[in-house]
């Protein structure tokens, strides 16, 4: 196997032959790609464990259903990426040996699971401050929906159809059924403790999570 750069590649694609350099279609050059591909997995059992060999292997399809828990998240040149942990299954899942690894976001098609994911990371965060601890502030109760929207993940009642396109400011009360106005609107309640987690849980908790 032979690396060669995509400047090669566009070059033997589509520019002029020259002396002994011949043109090949861009069938051959998917198949040199692909076999490229194939050689550094094989090469490198790091990299398929960490970085593109990961995402090129749970890319092929959804593994949302061999997933119990996603840990963490991060921003890759491929796009986001979650450190999950794999259920106890037989065998090695795609080759990987390590009962946590990162996959593409693109690998997992359970949008409950990810949502499940970022509620508890919001929880977590308003868990450590002190309106938390107080019945009467808004921070206890978006923490309260958020409990309520765990809950009915958990039960097979996630993402669903929102029983109607209304959201409510967790701030006033406030039900709109326009995102662009409900997002200028939430813009008035900056200066509330625990802003920044507060409107990011309003944009994902539904009506029913706060009866």
């Amino acid at each position: 196997a032979e690396w060669i750069s995509m400047d090669k590649l566009h070059m033997l694609c589509n520019g002029p032959a020259k002396d002994n350099q011949q043109t090949v279609s861009k069938d051959v050059v998917a198949a040199l790609l692909s076999s490229g591909r194939d050689v550094a997995a094989t090469e490198s059992k790091k990299t398929v464990a960490d970085q593109a060999g990961v995402e090129k292997k749970t890319d092929r399809k959804d593994l949302s259903g061999r997933i119990e828990a996603i840990l963490k998240e991060r921003n890759s040149y491929g796009g986001r990426e979650y450190l999950v942990k794999w259920r106890h299954v037989a065998g090695p899942i795609d080759g990987a040996s390590s009962s946590i690894m990162w996959v593409s976001e693109r690998s997992i098609t359970n949008l409950n699971m990810v949502l499940r994911y970022r509620i508890e990371k919001m929880l977590s965060a308003l868990s450590m401050t002190a309106q938390m601890d107080d019945e009467s502030t808004t921070t206890y109760r978006v923490g309260e929906a958020l409990r309520t929207g765990i809950a009915k993940i958990d039960s097979g009642f996630g993402m669903q159809v929102p029983e109607s396109k209304v959201q409510l400011c967790p701030f006033c009360d406030l039900r709109l059924d326009d995102m662009h106005i409900f997002a200028d609107h939430i813009k008035d309640h900056q200066q509330e403790p625990n802003y920044n987690i507060i409107r990011e849980a309003a944009r994902l908790a539904l009506l029913s999570w706060y009866d």
